[in-house]
């Protein structure tokens, strides 16, 4: 014996149901442009003090050609994620500083674990 479904049946034609059907959200809404846009001014400075900051970094420890070769690699680290993850390169070079501050934390955790087990 089946049971019935009242609410199963639309009893209406294809087309009817097209042009009652429920109209999805447009795929950019305004809003969203216009918080990216009020954004972006911040990003771009975010993003011009930390090149200038890896800059002075990188230049202090290698050199100007080591630095150019250093910027050129993480810019390389990041196509090279972008390609084989689908991720943006934004969230490539995000990716990129995570792993090295925690890279960098773990080197001074783990020279102070040195330091203090050697008593210095």
């Amino acid at each position: 014996m089946s049971t019935p479904i009242p609410f199963a049946d639309d009893s209406g034609t294809s087309a009817r149901r097209v042009r009652h059907a429920v109209r999805s959200a447009s795929r950019f809404p305004i809003w969203r442009v216009l918080i990216a846009l009020a954004a972006l001014p911040f990003l771009l400075a975010f993003m011009a003090a930390a090149s200038w900051l890896a800059w002075m970094c990188f230049e202090r420890v290698m050199g100007p050609p080591g630095t150019i070769i250093a910027l050129v690699g993480i810019a390389a680290l990041a196509a090279f994620i972008r390609r084989h993850t689908g991720m943006e390169v934004g969230l490539a070079l995000c990716l990129i500083a995570v792993v090295g501050l925690v890279t960098v934390v773990w080197v001074v955790f783990a020279l102070l674990a040195v330091a203090l087990v050697a008593g210095r």
